[in-house]
């Protein structure tokens, strides 16, 4: 996982494995999903975000992506949090919390994100 496009995107792509980390830099409005596992198979990408070291930024899930590939061949689905409850960045400086993504896909075109909150706050 980490960002892109200045900052503002955050992008798991599942080729490079199943964790990632990064610093917010900027406040997230977009999230991509690359490279999402084939019908019958799941996989699961753990973040490590820590806030910037200034000003607190926000991530917002909004606005989800998810394709089968690096970015060009979308596929339908969702990002759904466990207990209905979207994951809100902790703002202290340099504080960081743990979320981790689980794509199942539910048919050839679907694939489904499930994002838990591992842990918050750590510092």
């Amino acid at each position: 996982a980490y960002l892109a496009d200045s900052g503002a995107t955050i992008i798991c792509d599942l080729k490079f494995g199943c964790v990632g980390a990064f610093t917010l830099t900027n406040d997230v409005n977009h999230i991509k999903f690359w490279n999402v596992p084939n019908l019958g198979t799941a996989q699961t990408i753990t973040v490590k975000i820590k806030q910037h070291t200034s000003a607190p930024k926000t991530i917002s899930y909004s606005t989800v992506n998810i394709y089968s590939d690096a970015g060009s061949t979308t596929k339908n689905g969702s990002l759904l949090w466990a207990g209905g409850v979207t994951h809100t960045m902790s703002t202290g400086t340099d504080d960081i919390d743990i979320v981790q993504f689980t794509v199942i896909p539910t048919t050839e075109a679907d694939r489904d994100v499930y994002g838990a909150v591992i842990g918050q706050n750590f510092s």
